[in-house]
């Protein structure tokens, strides 16, 4: 849909996209370890939030965001991105309770941004 109309996607940051891939993990002692890590520890989902340590970003909602969100920004730089599609699924309300951040990210660094509902089968 979206190459149809002439844009080109650059990247994604989807769960089953490169969200699942990266970066890489870092080497550790096996691959079972490695794989295990990054599923566990490192996969940045909403339903796997993990919050900030307390005082790291104590009454800094920017901080905060920048502290989930800044990969999504450096990403978006790395690959030259002309501006965001956020994609919300719609009836998944953990992604939903994102959109407001992650509007407020794309609003302050200065990208473009666009919200796109799709249902859980991607229909519009």
């Amino acid at each position: 849909m979206i190459e149809s109309l002439g844009a080109n996607v650059v990247i994604d940051d989807t769960c089953v996209g490169s969200r699942a891939t990266l970066p890489m993990s870092s080497s550790l002692t096996t691959l079972f370890d490695g794989l295990s890590y990054r599923y566990l520890v490192e996969l940045k989902c909403p339903r796997t939030f993990r919050g900030a340590k307390i005082g790291d970003t104590k009454r800094d909602y920017m901080q905060d965001l920048d502290n989930r969100f800044g990969y999504l920004k450096n990403y978006a730089r790395e690959w030259k991105a002309d501006g965001v599609i956020l994609q919300s699924v719609r009836y998944c309300d953990i992604h939903g309770y994102e959109v407001p951040a992650l509007r407020i990210i794309w609003t302050v660094s200065n990208f473009p941004i666009s919200i796109l509902n799709t249902t859980i089968l991607g229909r519009l």
